[in-house]
């Protein structure tokens, strides 16, 4: 069984990072590695917001190693010092506006990724988890370009080519994905596996 992490940038309104992992431990292990993947795409990723599943002492120590502000409701017991300037944090304006927008944008997300196929795997594995995970994502953000560009150039000239670039860029990561979902399962059939 594996659960799907997904980070999301509330303002643009795409999901900039994914991780497929095994369903046992702390959904609060994936952090560093979505913290790490939205920084490659690009995102400063200077605040993290998230649910209470995610807080813990651990967390909130790699959210402060990496720099992040952690934007977490800590769990209804904890009163370590984190705990409470977490909790502290979380009645300012910005606390307030995250978990809105985490609620709304994240929350959302995960919503239409079950709409495009996630609500059940159809691989087995993490790799081919992980596989699928990035190319729902990856057909979410694609969608949600497509809309953007088609509503910034209609009726309109000028310069398209930065939307097509990153279209054409979505459509050959789409193609990658099944490519290699198709990799691994045709070599999975034919060992035996």
């Amino acid at each position: 069984m594996h659960r799907a992490q997904v980070a999301v940038d509330p303002k643009a309104r795409v999901i900039v990072a994914v991780q497929a992992e095994p369903a046992t431990g702390s959904e609060a292990d994936a952090l560093e590695v979505l913290i790490g993947r939205a920084r490659f795409a690009g995102h400063s990723a200077a605040e993290v917001g998230a649910d209470a599943g995610y807080a813990s002492l651990a967390s909130y120590a790699k959210l402060q190693a990496l720099k992040t502000t952690a934007l977490i409701p800590p769990q209804p017991a904890a009163k370590h010092p984190a705990a409470l300037q977490a909790r502290e944090r979380m009645r300012t304006a910005v606390g307030r506006d995250t978990a809105i927008d985490r609620q709304t944008h994240a929350e959302g997300a995960i919503a239409e990724l079950k709409h495009h196929g996630l609500g059940r795997a159809r691989c087995r594995g993490t790799r081919k988890t992980q596989l699928q995970l990035l190319a729902a994502a990856t057909a979410i953000n694609l969608k949600r370009l497509l809309a953007t560009h088609h509503a910034r150039s209609d009726g309109q000239a000028g310069d398209n080519s930065p939307d097509l670039a990153a279209i054409t860029g979505l459509l050959n990561l789409l193609g990658r994905c099944s490519a290699e979902i198709d990799r691994l399962t045709t070599a999975e059939t034919s060992t035996g596996s």
